[in-house]
């Protein structure tokens, strides 16, 4: 912890927040350019049991941060926590960890293969199934576009299919939002916005 304590007052990015069972969960990037360049840049979990007025850290999470970036996670229907973060030397393969106790201890390193690459990745649930996107890659062909996949188990994804190819400008960011989680009446579904690249 010490280390992430350290680092706080140097350069970060949020790359994603999530809220699950009262508490907010924010993942924090300690490093100084968009991409990890030494082992020193570390990834984050801070968590919030007051509405967002304070933080605690909660863990460092244990992956090697040299060419890495962006990052996203979400509780899956077991309720463990999975987190992706970007590999810029191999945009094929997402690292991802899990954790059975609410972030406080993470399990190996795993990875997980998009064939269509991604790039600024972000996960959703709906129901039974896992859908994540972002871009097709920073590097090579049909790189750019915004690309959706979906799994059943958040490990093993489909081929993906490009939701809009790219058009204007290098501002190729998304996200998205499960919309009537909060209202029993409406039916959910996934509200997923681009920028105007497409």
């Amino acid at each position: 912890m010490e280390q992430c304590e350290k680092t706080e007052r140097e350069k970060s990015r949020v790359y994603d927040a999530i809220y699950h069972d009262n508490t907010i969960y924010a993942l924090h990037f300690f490093n100084s350019t968009l991409v990890g360049k030494t082992q020193e840049d570390v990834y984050c979990l801070h968590a919030s049991a007051d509405n967002g007025e304070t933080f605690s850290t909660r863990s460092i999470l244990p992956f090697k941060t040299d060419g890495r970036g962006y990052g996203t996670m979400e509780f899956l229907h077991d309720v463990r926590l999975i987190v992706y973060i970007y590999n810029a030397k191999d945009e094929h393969n997402l690292d991802y960890v899990t954790s059975s106790d609410l972030g406080r201890t993470w399990s190996r390193v795993g990875h997980s293969y998009f064939d269509r690459k991604i790039r600024n990745p972000h996960i959703a649930s709906l129901g039974d199934c896992y859908f994540l996107h972002g871009r097709s890659g920073q590097q090579g062909k049909n790189s750019g576009n915004l690309v959706l996949y979906t799994s059943r188990d958040v490990i093993t994804w489909d081929r993906g299919i490009y939701l809009r190819m790219k058009e204007a400008g290098i501002g190729a960011y998304s996200n998205n939002l499960v919309t009537g989680r909060f209202n029993p009446s409406e039916p959910r579904r996934l509200l997923i916005q681009s920028s105007h690249a497409y």
